[in-house]
């Protein structure tokens, strides 16, 4: 690596003012980046019409990939921005900008928030992801996959039906629009367990899967051709097993510990009506669970001291199915979405 150069006093600029990059052929304006311009940086990196002044040393030994870049640069001198190195990159200000605040931070220095901390938007979360792999960070890569892995594209059946994951305020939130970038992302690092939940919930689109996520910078994320056929036709396939779902969930057979047969039996198919014309039925959401639904009817069916409504036994019942019905489909997504994921639901046992 080559060595850095010597420091030499510089004027303070005001950062909203644009200064002029000389090379050998031509000149441009620049803009100093208001947060990452430092007067004592000794490279300038430039998107667009924006630079942002830093620290050659710190960058070069968190990634190879600029050092490299960084090395070329400096021995060619061919464009130079009063005195410095300069290096173009093709990522956009808004992305650059997220990356260098994990790499190069002024107060938090850990991607993986503590619970005080305000959260990660997802655009930070997919800039920083994506810039991390381009730039060879491995690390920097890990904990932004690891944050969308654990709140929400889980291999665990068990940590995607608990609630309670979105419980603390430093979760990042996804909309599923957003759930294009996940697709992608999970396709740019090789990171297959995050496909079966990120295509399940780009079945929730409808028409705009095909619009695409437009991300912070302006630019729009699209799905691939064959990524777009595999959440078609799997939306078809997850509205079938909707109906399959609740015929198996709701079914009139009775609870092994059933006290009242004839009365449960009746009132267990006036939940079964109820939920057929539910607006659940035919939906691609098949993960959600009927749990609220059953403990709504399942109050609805106590009409007096005489007629206390379903016995538990099998109010439990629906509840255990509705769990057991919703972890086979879970098991089954991969195959759903014609897609190969190797340990899926291994943590199921």
């Amino acid at each position: 690596m080559a060595q850095p150069q010597t420091q030499r006093d510089i004027a303070q600029t005001d950062v909203k003012e644009p200064s002029t990059v000389s090379s050998h052929s031509h000149s441009v304006e620049l803009k100093h980046h208001e947060e990452f311009w430092f007067h004592d940086g000794n490279i300038v990196l430039i998107t667009g019409d924006t630079g942002y002044r830093v620290y050659q040393g710190l960058l070069s030994s968190q990634s190879t990939v600029f050092q490299d870049m960084f090395s070329s640069s400096i021995a060619r001198h061919d464009e130079l921005y009063e005195g410095f190195p300069i290096v173009r990159l093709s990522d956009s200000p808004q992305d650059l900008a997220h990356f260098l605040r994990v790499l190069l931070p002024k107060s938090q220095r850990h991607l993986y928030r503590l619970q005080d901390g305000s959260p990660f938007s997802f655009d930070q979360i997919f800039a920083i992801t994506r810039l991390a792999h381009k730039y060879g960070v491995e690390d920097l890569q890990k904990q932004a996959l690891y944050i969308l892995q654990e709140y929400h594209f889980t291999n665990d059946f068990d940590r995607f039906d608990d609630p309670s994951r979105f419980a603390v305020d430093h979760v990042v939130q996804v909309r599923n629009i957003q759930a294009i970038g996940v697709v992608n992302l999970a396709r740019l690092t090789d990171t297959p367990t995050m496909l079966p939940i990120a295509l399940y919930r780009c079945c929730g689109l409808g028409g705009k899967l095909l619009d695409g996520w437009r991300r912070e910078d302006g630019e729009v994320e699209h799905l691939s051709t064959d990524d777009i056929k595999r959440c078609l036709d799997a939306r078809e396939k997850l509205a079938q097993e909707a109906f399959t779902l609740i015929d198996h969930v709701f079914s009139l057979s009775r609870a092994e510990k059933c006290r009242s047969h004839y009365s449960c039996i009746l009132k267990r198919y006036t939940i079964l009506r109820r939920a057929v014309r539910s607006k659940s039925v035919g939906s691609w959401a098949v993960l959600d669970s009927w749990k609220d639904f059953i403990q709504t009817e399942v109050e609805k069916s106590k009409v007096s001291e005489e007629d206390p409504g379903l016995c538990p036994a099998c109010a439990k019942e629906l509840v255990k199915r509705d769990l057991e019905e919703r972890r086979t489909l879970w098991n089954r997504l991969p195959d759903i979405f014609g897609i190969v994921v190797q340990g899926w639901a291994t943590q199921d046992g």
